[in-house]
C-alpha cells in the first residue's frame, strides 16, 4: 500500500504570524492544499496528515483524508504517523512531506514511489550553490556536500525499524542502515518551502507561471471540496479515485466541446454541473458523474434522450467513457415559483402529456430505469441498514407496494421524467424548460408528484400541511383527474422519504420532514394507514382544511 504523509503540525514561529505558514493562502488557497492536491492525485492509496488537535476534523471534512495529532517536534510528528500506520494499515511505500512546500505534484509522488521499487529510500537533494564557509575559518569545499528538502519517501519497513522519535537528527537519512539503498533525487527544479511572509508571494507567481494554462482544478474550488466531502460519504475509495482523474477528465471534455469559460454550479450533490461557455455551441451546462454513479449518467442521459417532445433542455453531446453530458443552457434559468407560474407550470405539464412516451415504442430501455415502487424497494435495501424508524419504516414500504399495486399495477407505462419540481423547472424565454431527470417507467401520473411533494415538503410548514395539500389538490383538477392523487401521493413520498435516510447526510432532519408530513396526511395517531385521511378530515368539518 502506497500512503503519503504530510506534516502541518507547525505553529510558525518564524513566519512571525499566528496563523501557521501552511493555512496562509496562495493565489486563495491555503499552502497545505496544494500539497494535499499533488497527494491526491498521485498513485497513493491513503493520504494522512499529521496536524494540530483544533484541526484535525476540518481536515478529515474538507479533504477527505485521515488528520492525526501531531508531536512536540518534527521527529516525534513522524513517529506518531508511523505509529499510526503500523496499527492501522499494511504500508509498504511511504513518502514524507512538509506541508510548506507547494510545488510538490502527483508526478514527483508518483516517481518516488517508483524508486521504490530499487532503493530503500529516496531524498529530495539540492546543490549548495552559494559559498560555504565554516565558523572555525577552515576552508569548506562546497561540492562535498548537499542539501536534504523535501519529501523523502521509504520503504516503510525499513524506517519503521530506524526511526527514533527522540533522535537529535532532524533527517530519517542518519537513522537509516548503513547498507541501505539510497536514491538522491536532484532534479525538482521547482523545489521551495514557505518559510517567511516574502516567501508567499515568490510562491503565487512560481504558481501562476507553472499552472496559467490549466482551465480548471477541482481540489481549487470550494464548491467541488464541499462534493467530494458529500460523495465520500456515499463511496469513499470511489470519490478518491475519481479525484485523481477529475482534471484530466473535464480538461478533455473542454477541449473536445471547445469549451473556454467555466463557473461551478454549487447546488450539484451527485456530480459535477459546470456552467460553461462553448466556442461550439455557446451557453452550454456539462454534467459529469463519478464512476461509481454511471448508473445516474446512463438514466439521465437516456431520459433526455427519449423524451425529446418534453419542454427539456437540449441534449447536445455525451461523452459516455467520462460520464458525462453536454445541455444547452435554460436562459435566465431561474427557479419557477408555484404560486407566481401557475398558468405556466400548467402549459408545462400540458406540453409533458402531449410530448409521453409509451414504454411499448422504446425497445431498448436500460435496466436501471424501473417503476417507481421498484427502485424504492432498491432504496430501502440501502436504508434498512440505518437505524431510522426500524418498524415503521418497512410498514410504510409494504402500504406503498400495496397501495401501488391496487392502483397503478395494470395503467400504462411511460418513460418518465420524474423530478419536475421547482429547482428542476426552469424560466427559459420560451417557457418553463426541465432539467435534471431522475427517470422512471410507470403511469403518467407520477409526472406530477415532485413538483406537489416538494411543495409541501419544502415549501409549507407542518402545522399547514393538509391546507396546503388540499389547495395542490385543487390546483391540480383544474387540468387533470386526481382520483388517484391520494395513493399517488402516498406512494411517492414513501419513495422520498427511504433514499433520504441514507443520502441526505443530514442527521435525517431530510427524512424527518417526510415522515411528518406522511403521518400528517395519511397515518392515525397508532402510526396506521388512512389513505383518505384527508377526506376524513373533511367529513368532521375541520375548518383549517378550507
Amino acid at each position: 500500500m502506497n500512503i503519503v504523509c504530510i506534516l502541518a503540525g507547525g505553529n510558525g514561529n518564524r513566519f512571525g504570524s499566528p496563523v501557521p505558514k501552511q493555512y496562509h493562502l496562495i493565489n486563495g488557497r491555503p499552502v497545505i492544499e496544494y500539497v494535499i492536491d499533488a497527494a491526491i492525485k498521485s498513485i497513493a492509496e491513503e493520504v494522512i496528515v499529521v496536524s494540530d488537535t483544533e484541526r484535525i476534523d476540518q481536515l478529515e471534512s474538507k479533504y477527505g483524508v485521515i488528520a492525526i495529532r501531531g508531536g512536540r517536534n518534527r521527529n516525534q510528528s513522524i513517529g506518531n504517523a508511523i505509529s499510526y500506520i503500523s496499527d492501522h494499515f499494511l504500508c509498504e511505500k511511504l513518502i514524507i512531506v512538509d506541508a510548506v512546500c507547494p510545488m510538490v505534484s502527483a508526478e514527483l509522488f508518483d516517481l518516488y514511489y517508483r524508486f521504490l521499487n530499487e532503493y530503500d529510500a529516496v531524498f529530495t537533494a539540492g546543490d549548495v550553490t552559494t559559498s560555504l564557509a565554516r565558523k572555525d575559518g577552515n576552508p569548506v569545499n562546497r561540492k562535498e556536500f548537499f542539501l536534504i528538502e523535501s519529501p523523502d519517501a521509504y520503504r516503510f519497513n525499513l524506517l519503521r525499524h530506524s526511526f527514533d522519535s527522540d533522535s537529535v537528527y532532524t533527517t530519517p537519512l542518519h537513522m537509516l542502515p548503513k547498507n541501505a539503498e539510497i536514491k538522491y533525487y536532484f532534479d525538482f527544479k521547482d523545489y521551495m518551502k514557505v518559510m517567511y511572509p516574502h516567501d508567499l508571494a515568490v510562491a503565487e507567481a512560481l504558481m501562476r507561471e507553472r499552472e496559467h494554462h490549466r482551465k480548471f482544478e477541482a481540489h481549487a474550488d470550494d464548491s467541488v471540496l464541499n462534493l467530494f466531502a458529500k460523495l465520500r460519504k456515499t463511496d469513499r475509495e470511489g470519490t478518491k479515485t475519481w479525484e485523481k482523474t477529475i482534471d484530466i477528465d473535464v480538461e478533455r471534455m473542454f477541449d473536445k466541446w471547445e469549451i473556454y469559460s467555466f463557473s461551478v454550479n454549487r447546488d450539484a450533490y451527485t456530480g459535477l454541473v459546470l456552467e460553461c461557455q462553448s466556442r461550439k455551441y455557446g451557453d452550454v451546462v456539462l454534467k459529469m458523474y463519478p464512476p461509481f454513479l454511471s448508473g445516474r449518467y446512463v438514466k439521465e442521459s437516456f431520459i433526455m434522450s427519449t423524451l425529446k417532445s418534453y419542454p427539456q433542455a437540449p441534449l447536445l453531446d455525451v461523452d459516455q467513457k467520462c460520464n458525462t453530458m453536454l445541455l444547452g443552457r435554460v436562459i435566465p434559468g431561474d427557479y419557477i415559483d408555484y404560486d407566481e407560474d401557475r398558468e405556466e407550470i400548467i402549459r408545462m405539464f400540458q406540453k409533458m402529456w402531449e410530448g409521453r412516451t409509451s414504454i411499448q415504442t422504446v425497445p431498448n430501455k436500460p435496466d436501471e430505469i424501473k417503476s417507481v415502487i421498484m427502485q424504492t424497494e432498491d432504496e430501502y435495501a440501502i436504508a434498512s441498514r440505518y437505524d431510522y424508524y426500524p418498524e415503521l419504516l418497512p410498514y410504510l414500504l409494504e402500504c406503498a407496494k400495496r397501495i401501488y399495486n391496487d392502483y397503478f399495477a395494470d395503467e400504462e407505462k411511460f418513460i418518465l421524467h420524474g423530478d419536475a419540481y421547482y429547482k428542476n423547472a426552469l424560466r427559459s424565454q420560451d417557457g418553463i424548460k426541465i432539467i435534471d431527470p431522475v427517470g422512471y417507467v410507470d403511469a403518467f401520473l407520477f409526472e406530477y408528484m415532485p413538483l406537489l411533494t416538494y411543495e409541501l415538503v419544502m415549501h409549507t410548514k407542518p402545522e399547514n400541511y393538509l391546507n396546503q395539500y388540499s389547495a395542490l389538490l385543487a390546483f391540480f383538477s383544474s387540468f387533470v383527474d386526481t382520483s388517484k392523487f391520494n395513493a399517488a401521493t402516498f406512494v411517492f413520498l414513501v419513495k422520498q422519504l427511504i433514499p433520504s435516510v441514507y443520502e441526505a447526510n443530514d442527521e435525517y432532519k431530510r427524512a424527518n420532514r417526510y415522515m411528518q408530513l406522511i403521518k400528517s396526511l395519511f397515518l392515525n395517531e397508532n402510526n396506521e394507514l388512512i389513505l383518505d385521511k384527508i377526506i376524513d378530515e373533511r367529513e368532521k368539518g375541520n375548518d383549517f382544511l378550507y
